[in-house]
């Protein structure tokens, strides 16, 4: 008995070694498949909610095709969280059986200083051991794969709350407006926080009845 622990000692070694390569692959395909069944998600919405315009354009194989990539970007994430559970199983199951290969080797080498009830008892937790240990190493995995969600949950505790829809101090006045005209003066805006301008130091004038057009490339705001 005291040498089958002294081996499962040794193999627990090369079992932390696979949680951390299985563990960190395993995290990065979750985030894959996540980012992955969100633009499947959002591509469905989208088409539904253009179905009308885009049979007038004649454009349905074009979609078709689009969620056809989509999917096949999605199930390339799954097959490889699939083949990253049949690669730990196959490693666990080998160094199990190895527990026990040696452990009859054992009894069978040491058949003269122990009984047959010890060797049938130390083959037996052998055995008992390859199952509990394939389930603990799956099931400290599959959690820690699933905290991501979590962490998720955390980062949107983070996101800066918008500003409220009325303010009072930027409340105009009751007779607000005056008069019939548009001024920006030295306007400077961004799309969010950290970016560069966009628009810098624009003074317009518009006054009232006037038509004024804004001309500009593509993203020029």
């Amino acid at each position: 008995m005291g040498r089958t622990l002294n081996l499962f000692a040794e193999d627990m070694n090369v079992v932390d070694v696979l949680i951390r390569l299985y563990s960190e692959s395993v995290r990065q395909i979750r985030h894959l498949d996540t980012g992955t069944r969100t633009r499947i998600t959002s591509h469905l919405t989208e088409t539904y909610n253009g179905t009308a315009v885009i049979r007038a354009f004649g454009a349905d194989r074009d979609f078709v095709r689009e969620s056809q990539r989509r999917l096949d970007a999605h199930n390339r994430c799954q097959y490889s969280l699939l083949v990253a559970k049949c690669w730990l199983a196959v490693r666990l199951e080998f160094l199990g059986y190895s527990i026990v290969l040696l452990s009859a080797v054992f009894a069978v080498a040491f058949r003269h200083k122990m009984t047959a009830g010890v060797a049938a008892l130390t083959i037996t937790y052998a055995v008992n051991l390859t199952a509990i240990m394939a389930r603990v190493v799956l099931g400290v995995t599959e959690t820690e794969t699933y905290m991501m969600a979590v962490e998720r949950c955390l980062t949107f505790t983070k996101i800066p709350v918008e500003a409220e829809w009325y303010n009072e101090k930027t409340k105009p006045a009751d007779n607000w407006p005056t008069m019939g005209c548009i001024q920006f003066t030295d306007y400077c805006t961004k799309y969010r926080f950290g970016l560069d301008l966009v628009l810098k130091d624009i003074a317009i004038d518009m006054k009232g009845r006037q038509r004024v057009a804004i001309v500009g490339r593509t993203g020029a705001g």
